[in-house]
């Protein structure tokens, strides 16, 4: 069975979603009398509510999304796609956070406070890569 609200023994807790709360508000509805039945078997407990952890990534701006990019193999590609991302983005409204999803999913190794194996090697690949056109193009 399904529900909305969890029991903390420990911390004498009767966790639920804001969303749920404020349906328990009114009066008569299911959401109030489950718990209200909580809170009756559980007198001296205290109501909480959910917290939802949400990753962050500070810093994460459009120049950081392209200087990243730039760090990447076919970047002149993933270059133009991102901005084309970011101008149907912005079509929609959501310029920041549609780009940011699009990134974050095209990039699933990125984390803004490391630096992975595979990004380094990404990067000397590239760099490699860069050398060889130099002298290719200088002969």
């Amino acid at each position: 069975m399904k529900t909305n609200i969890t029991i903390n023994a420990i911390e004498k807790t009767i966790t639920v979603s804001k969303a749920f709360y404020n349906k328990a508000s009114k009066y008569g509805t299911n959401e109030y009398s489950e718990l209200r039945s909580a809170i009756q078997e559980n007198p001296e407990f205290k109501i909480a509510f959910k917290t939802i952890e949400k990753k962050t990534y500070g810093g994460l701006t459009f120049e950081a999304m392209e200087a990243y990019i730039k760090t990447q193999k076919d970047s002149e590609t993933t270059l133009k796609e991102f901005v084309a991302v970011k101008t149907i983005a912005e079509a929609k409204g959501s310029k920041y956070p549609l780009t940011k999803k699009w990134f974050l999913n095209t990039f699933p190794a990125f984390k803004a406070d490391d630096v992975s194996k595979s990004e380094t090697e990404t990067l000397m690949n590239v760099s490699e890569e860069d050398k060889n056109n130099s002298v290719k193009k200088a002969s």
